[in-house]
């Protein structure tokens, strides 16, 4: 990230941060109108950024095509820090969903409700754990691939996949992170099963790059 980047971001979060805590907890920092204010702020925000997302990738595909996940062979790579992102991620959801049901708790705090609030976080934590685990359960990392053979390893147990018997091949951005699912069949089951990873620079991919690296692992995959 450039300067600009990182001093524009600062200042967004400077000025979200305290409105989302006067929005959450109901501190009334601006009257009647802390609703509007927020809103006002936060949908204008997502748009811009949404924009600046958009014109980014267009400037990136305008030039010369990096794919970070290929090496100089054409071998798959994935994000190494794979790991450190799902806890990353996951303690993050865990601490927002702490700080809202603690808002809400403090701005209903002249009601009561301690039970109920405590309640409503564990129903949040157990949600969430699900919501995370559908995402980040089965992402796994490569460890090697020689041309033959694909080695993936998720927790403690690595998969060695022959490109023969990979079916198809998948590079998309179903969440907010782009991902690369590989659908494969050993010789003799019935069932499909599928490997999901990060792919090596997969946070500064853009569509074009996407379509780069499924062309490439396709032909490879063909190449068997």
């Amino acid at each position: 990230m450039t300067l600009g980047r990182k001093l524009i971001l600062g200042l967004y979060i400077a000025i979200a941060a305290p409105l989302f805590v006067n929005y959450a907890m109901g501190l009334g920092w601006f009257g009647p109108y802390d609703k509007i204010v927020f809103w006002a702020f936060t949908v204008p925000a997502v748009l811009v950024a949404n924009w600046f997302r958009s014109r980014a990738e267009k400037k990136a595909d305008s030039g010369e095509l990096l794919v970070p996940a290929l090496d100089a062979n054409g071998a798959v790579r994935s994000d190494p820090g794979t790991r450190r992102f799902i806890w990353r991620t996951i303690a993050g959801v865990v601490g927002l969903t702490a700080f809202v049901i603690f808002a809400l708790a403090y701005r209903d705090r002249n009601h009561g409700g301690a039970l109920v609030s405590a309640s409503v976080f564990v129903v949040m934590v157990i949600i969430m754990s699900a919501v995370c685990w559908r995402r980040f359960g089965n992402l796994s990392e490569v460890e090697g691939d020689d041309g033959v053979t694909l080695s993936v390893r998720r927790g403690a147990n690595t998969t060695r996949v022959p490109w023969r018997e990979v079916e198809s091949v998948e590079v998309s951005r179903p969440y907010a992170f782009w991902q690369v699912m590989l659908r494969f069949r050993r010789l003799g089951d019935s069932k499909a099963q599928t490997v999901r990873f990060l792919p090596l620079g997969w946070q500064k991919m853009t569509p074009a790059v996407a379509e780069k690296l499924q062309a490439a692992i396709e032909q490879r995959r063909l190449a068997q």
